[in-house]
């Protein structure tokens, strides 16, 4: 393309940068414009790298092109002055990991483990979605370079743990314990224990027939041997999660200098902001060392509840393996036993399960403890326990190991346990402290919002954690039922006869349990998905029939009116039918808030259900009741199948290149930077929003090809879906770093988007109203008739109001920021922007074209193509002439 700076004369004022949302689309059709279509091969990467970058039409190619000013759409406003069209492609950020030569082995290990870091991603959605404090801007210095370097504080002082993130943090934590005693179930104890029972009397050197061979020496080992060794699995299972947060890290270091302009310095500002967004604190998108000392924390109560779990079991089976194996005996006959059978090795136990137990408490408190409740905040309340806590864990699990490894069978007459002690109910007792943590989190409140204005009516953290948790726990049922269902191979173990041979047969009654809230759960799930089903069911066909304003009159009618078309339309009534069905699926599509609403409650109640259920088996499990325990355990293979279909049919769509799973749930869970699970996916906005944030900085500065002098070129942002969050995201940031920006020079187009109705809802402080100068708008109703007419309705008026917010970035005057939709579209909302007076701009949300013009049979379009449509043009024209004359 030549050198910039011999270039800058001719190159055009305006560059037009485009975004894709969640379809990830490529950049070769993210640079077409109308009819005018590109292939792969005619577009180029002029800035970044396999990951992300921005890209423009190489100057050969293409009908029209006019090699590096080739413009995307003919000649634009603006005087005639031409635009620069380039595309930020960031579709495999948080997808991939981009580690060279283990590239393709490690995207493989992270497309996998998707599903199981999809609970601590939600976790993270939870702790953005709680009431973020009002923080203000202080004019302060760095003391070493003297630069002007603004603090962050509390605008208004609260009181402590009034905002919640404490505990969802420690909700996080439980949650790593969770997966901690879950593949501990596999291996410790359906494994070393079930499939070795070499303590239960007629069953000596029996295994089960579904394991390796090679494993078959583990017969002629101790309990506690056979623990120690397979205790390694779920602390190589913490590893692997833990090797995964790190690889999977996207992050953006610019060079010092970009390009031949001024160069990216942070910290330029001294201004005092005492209402300050969130979106403005100047480190956010920096990886925080918070998330690394949390995560170290994760590792060591890890660790030490593996110990707590090989100390529990090695002390009680030298009381009675049978009593203490159960919850309604262990209190009356199991602990009665314990002071005259407890030896040297059961004090050694004991010693270390309590170690292990407080380093495991040490860990919660500390977690709570450090949690700032911002994320410009420092670490507070005096210095770390990060050493007591890794040094318990370390010996908690060394002096259960030692004791076990190095202590015999009981003594004879102590009965032997057939599964492994604690493991039965250390589920259920996770679970309870996570549905404990869940109701304190519906509990948090915000003040100055209308309820009707916020998304779950403010109850956004106990939503996000209650579908964690829920994930979490299918995923646990699914691994842990299947791994049972291997084990047991049609009841058959094999065992070593007299001959020295391993033979195969038959055992009685031989059947591999694992916990008791798993197996209900399973079973439950069933009844939550049929009756989440039936609920959906009965409130589309209300909602269908009362969408009197969905008719093919008025689809034909408002198309012919976009497409300044006269009637009739060929195939009139063909074309109507197929508008009011795309327009009534799409209808439907926008009540996503009020589904997952009621997914939520129908989760939480099966979760309830299966802890209160599972606590109580051991004295409810009689007569009919047990009959009813057997009818919900034998419903949890299908309760199981149907998620597991779900999984099976997520996992196929993200098999697709540059996809993930669940889509927008996806970029919900991963936009933001990781705050509260330190093993969670990783942040795409880490990356996306400073690098699209720097390339508006470079082409206003003057540098890498953008025109000269300084700060007279002009930017016009066009967005789809969710690169609209990413945009917007990235003006907030410049306004923070850069506020010697001409932000008058730079406009907004976005189509397609979710911001009001879905970011602005469920992360008010981040993306609401008050921060994006938007009206408030309500949720639509399951049974609501749901017209695109109602989505203009403004809803309340909250009195909170920060001291800058997307109004004062773009400046005055109309079309600073032009939205499209169109009523087909399932994703797309309008936004409502107010100007900087607080009148309603009008004509910001024009309807989109419902049809492609271009191809050859009528075709309806939805969320994608609208590059192709009329409105487009007039759009991105009407927002570059909103922008001052090009040069100084």
């Amino acid at each position: 393309m030549g050198d910039p700076v011999d270039n800058a004369s001719k190159v055009p004022a305006t560059l037009e940068l485009r975004i894709h949302g969640i379809r990830n689309t490529p950049p070769h059709e993210l640079l077409r414009s109308g009819n005018r279509s590109l292939k792969p091969d005619d577009v180029e990467l002029a800035w970044g790298d396999e990951l992300a970058g921005f890209y423009r039409v190489k100057p050969e190619a293409g009908a029209g092109a006019e090699g590096a000013v080739a413009v995307a759409s003919g000649t634009a406003g603006n005087g005639g002055s031409p635009r620069m069209v380039e595309a930020y492609s960031w579709g495999r950020l948080a997808r991939f990991t981009g580690v060279g030569m283990a590239g393709r082995i490690a995207d493989a290990a992270v497309r996998t483990a998707w599903f199981l870091l999809m609970p601590f991603g939600l976790t993270n959605a939870a702790y953005w979605s709680r009431p973020l404090p009002a923080v203000k801007q202080q004019a302060g210095a760095d003391p070493m370079s003297g630069q002007a370097e603004p603090r962050i504080d509390y605008a208004v002082e609260m009181p402590r743990g009034r905002d919640g993130a404490g505990r969802i943090r420690l909700f996080a934590l439980v949650l790593t314990l969770y997966f901690v005693v879950t593949a501990a179930v596999v291996s410790m104890d359906l494994i070393a224990v079930q499939c070795f029972p070499a303590d239960v009397p007629d069953q000596e050197r029996r295994v089960c027939s579904a394991l390796p061979a090679f494993l078959d020496g583990l017969a002629g080992w101790t309990r506690g041997q056979r623990i120690v060794l397979l205790a390694l699995i779920p602390v190589v299972a913490v590893a692997v999660l833990a090797a995964i947060a790190y690889l999977a890290r996207t992050r953006f270091h610019p060079r010092p200098n970009l390009g031949n302009g001024a160069p990216m310095v942070a910290g330029t500002s001294g201004e005092e902001i005492l209402a300050l967004p969130t979106l403005m604190i100047r480190n956010l998108w920096e990886a925080r060392k918070e998330i690394r000392y949390n995560g170290w924390l994760h590792v060591w109560a890890s660790l030490a509840a593996v110990g707590a779990i090989i100390a529990w079991d090695g002390f009680w089976t030298r009381i009675d393996g049978v009593a203490c194996g159960s919850l309604g005996t262990f209190f009356t006959e199991c602990v009665p036993l314990a002071p005259g059978r407890i030896g040297l090795d059961g004090i050694l136990m004991m010693a270390a399960w309590l170690v292990a137990a407080g380093a495991v408490v040490l860990a919660g408190i500390e977690t709570v403890r450090k949690s700032s409740d911002n994320p410009d905040m420092p670490s507070r309340d005096g210095s770390s326990w990060m050493g007591p806590i890794a040094g318990g864990a370390i010996m908690s699990v060394l002096a259960a190991g030692l004791a076990a490894v190095l202590s015999g069978a009981p003594d004879g007459g102590v009965p032997g346990a057939a599964r492994m002690l604690g493991l039965g109910t250390a589920p259920a007792g996770l679970m309870f402290v996570m549905l404990v943590l869940i109701l304190t989190m519906s509990w948090l409140r915000r003040q100055g919002y209308d309820e009707r204005t916020l998304g779950w009516r403010g109850k956004g953290s106990a939503v996000f954690s209650t579908l964690a948790l829920g994930s979490a726990t299918i995923l646990s049922c699914a691994i842990v039922g299947a791994a049972a269902t291997v084990l047991q191979r049609n009841l058959e173990r094999r065992a070593a006869t007299d001959d020295g041979m391993w033979r195969f047969g038959p055992v009685a009654g031989d059947v591999l349990i694992p916990p008791s809230v798993f197996t209900l759960f399973s079973g439950l799930l069933l009844a939550v998905i049929v009756a989440g089903a039936v609920a959906w069911g009965v409130c589309t066909w209300r909602a269908v029939r009362s969408m009197t304003w969905n008719t093919q009159e008025a689809a034909v009618s408002e198309l012919l009116s976009a497409y300044d078309a006269v009637p009739p339309l060929p195939q009139q009534e063909a074309a109507g039918r197929k508008l009011v069905a795309a327009r009534r699926t799409a209808s439907l599509a926008h009540r996503a808030e009020a589904v997952v609403s009621l997914l939520a409650i129908l989760i939480f109640l099966g979760l309830l259900s299966a802890l209160i259920l599972g606590t109580f088996k051991d004295w409810w499990s009689t007569g009919a009741v047990a009959r009813l325990y057997g009818l919900i355990e034998s419903m949890g293979v299908l309760g199981l199948a149907a998620a597991g279909a779900t999984i099976v049919s997520l996992a196929v769509m993200s098999a697709k290149p540059n996809s993930r799973p669940l889509a927008l749930l996806w970029d919900l869970m991963c936009f933001m930077p990781k705050t509260a699970h330190p093993f969670g996916p990783p942040s795409y906005g880490e990356r996306a929003v400073p690098e699209f944030a720097a390339r508006i900085a470079a082409w206003l500065d003057g540098a890498d090809g953008a025109p000269q002098p300084a700060k007279t070129g002009l930017v016009a942002i066009s967005a789809h879906s969710l690169g609209a969050v990413i945009a917007v995201s990235a003006l907030f940031h410049l306004k923070s770093t850069r506020p010697d920006l001409p932000f008058n020079r730079i406009g907004l187009l976005t189509y397609g988007t979710q911001l009001r109705s879905y970011f602005g809802r469920f992360f008010p402080e981040l993306l609401g109203p008050a921060v994006l100068a938007t009206a408030p708008v309500a949720r639509t109703k399951l049974t609501a008739a749901g017209s695109p007419d109602d989505e203009r309705i403004v809803t309340g008026d909250p009195s909170v109001q920060f001291d800058v917010n997307l109004s004062h970035i773009l400046g005055a005057g109309a079309h600073r920021w032009v939205n499209l939709y169109r009523k087909t579209d399932y994703l797309g909302f309008p936004v409502l922007y107010m100007g900087p007076g607080g009148a309603e701009n009008i004509g910001t949300d024009p309807y989109a074209q419902e049809m492609d013009p271009f191809t050859y049979q009528f075709l309806v379009v939805s969320h994608s193509d609208y590059l192709q449509a009329p409105q487009y043009d007039e759009a991105i024209a009407a927002v570059v002439n909103s922008l001052p004359a090009p040069g100084p």
